[in-house]
């Protein structure tokens, strides 16, 4: 009965990584659609964009699964996760491009493990 209850489990978790990732893959295009129009990108830089956004929403969704880890270890990860993504930013986008990132991060609440922060204000997120 344990190894059917374990193989079922398996199976499903098996079943819906890729869902998880047709997500990911859905909201990284729609991020980067968004972004490309404010930076003025063009096809090539739209490209590297994509595939930034995709890693980083692929390396803090790998986060958000350990949820049951210590805070601020996951504080930590997330902080390190974002500089990275703005060290790629930063060696990807010209200085004008970069400068309308910045801005257009301001804009955008924070968002991680059901919580949207912005402004300094902490609200669950309705799903």
């Amino acid at each position: 009965m344990k190894t059917l209850l374990t193989l079922f489990l398996s199976f499903s978790l098996v079943s819906l990584t890729p869902l998880m990732a047709q997500n990911l893959q859905v909201q990284a295009e729609k991020e980067t659609r968004d972004m490309a129009s404010r930076l003025n990108l063009n096809e090539g830089e739209y490209l590297k964009l994509k595939k930034l956004n995709l890693e980083r929403l692929e390396k803090i969704a790998a986060l958000a699964q350990l949820r049951e880890q210590d805070n601020r270890y996951l504080d930590l990860r997330l902080d390190q996760i974002e500089e990275q993504y703005a060290a790629n930013m930063f060696n990807t986008l010209n200085t004008k491009q970069y400068s309308a990132f910045v801005e257009y991060r301001k804009e955008q609440p924070y968002t991680y493990a059901g919580l949207t922060m912005k402004n300094n204000t902490v609200a669950q997120t309705k799903e």
